[in-house]
């Protein structure tokens, strides 16, 4: 998601990065178990060190990336732009003392 080709940047602001970071970090088989969990740890991190905060139940989280991870390789887009409006309307601004 932090890839650029020819000077343009598929994902634009902090919601579709996350989108695609969740998406490919759910596909990807990175790890013997956990793959799922860590998506949503590091997608979550990204969010926080960018100001915001996620705010939706775990166990929603969770079944976000079992249809990503079920979903055919041809939805992806789609999957990554759903992904990225549900983020950006579930997540708070992170508020700093």
């Amino acid at each position: 998601p932090f890839q650029s080709f020819g000077g343009h940047q598929p994902y634009k602001d902090v919601f579709s990065i996350s989108g695609a970071l969740l998406y490919f970090l759910s596909r990807s088989q990175n790890f013997l178990d956990g793959n799922k969990r860590m998506s949503i740890l590091i997608t979550s991190y990204f969010l926080y060190i960018n100001g915001y905060v996620l705010n939706i139940p775990p166990i929603e989280l969770y079944e976000i990336t079992k249809v990503i991870v079920l979903s055919s390789p041809s939805q992806k887009d789609n999957l990554i732009k759903a992904l990225s409006d549900v983020i950006s309307s579930s997540s708070l601004k992170r508020v700093t003392i």
